[in-house]
């Protein structure tokens, strides 16, 4: 398992070059950084190892600012990575790549966008870690939809596995559609109460 932070960073539009080619073999994921003067955007890329998961952090400075996730998260596949390209006004930009294999890592098993999914399991069927979408009729999140049954056709009441949770009552407090919720009782509580002397 290996868990990296490459970082580079966009002084103005003027000085950004192509770091170097793109290639699987290269230390730094081939790691470019591109400016398209007649749209005054920026593009930024790399090689997606297969199986690596990969998350893109910024900050405008390096001292008195946070590094903060880029809205972009993506699974490696042997291909070349990016968000698409963006604008900015910043007079500089400081990025870092950090990627992953580790499934057991805070960054995977973290969810960012609060659908009780995780990071990993969302990059794996393909959906948006940053923001919980609703494409369809239902107030379910499409993504936990998607986890717990492989579909967006299921209803807010519907209740597959019996235990009396609906499955919009399950997506709201991360529970299993698929699994009979277990009730549990209290247990008695013995409190002695002492008072000083």
């Amino acid at each position: 398992m290996r868990n990296r932070l490459l970082s580079f960073a966009i002084l103005s539009a003027l000085s950004v070059r192509a770091l170097c080619a793109q290639q699987a073999s290269d230390l730094n994921s081939g790691l470019t950084i591109s400016h398209d003067s007649s749209l005054d955007e920026f593009a930024l890329s790399w090689w997606g190892i297969n199986d690596f998961y990969y998350f893109v952090l910024g900050t405008e400075e390096l001292v008195d600012e946070p590094w903060v996730y880029f809205p972009y998260a993506n699974k490696g596949t042997d291909a070349v990575l990016g968000p698409p390209p963006f604008a900015t006004n910043a007079p500089k930009m400081f990025f870092r790549l950090e990627y992953t294999d580790d499934p057991a890592s805070d960054l995977l098993t973290s969810d960012f966008d609060g659908d009780f999914v995780s990071n990993k399991a969302e990059l794996d069927q393909g959906t948006d870690v940053y923001n919980m979408l609703f494409g369809d009729a239902d107030q379910l999140p499409d993504e936990w939809e998607l986890f717990h049954f492989g579909d967006l056709f299921q209803s807010d009441s519907g209740n597959g596995d019996s235990d009396g949770l609906t499955n919009l009552e399950e997506s709201r407090t991360g529970g299993d559609p698929n699994v009979t919720a277990t009730l549990t009782t209290a247990a008695a509580i013995n409190l002695s109460i002492y008072s000083p002397r």
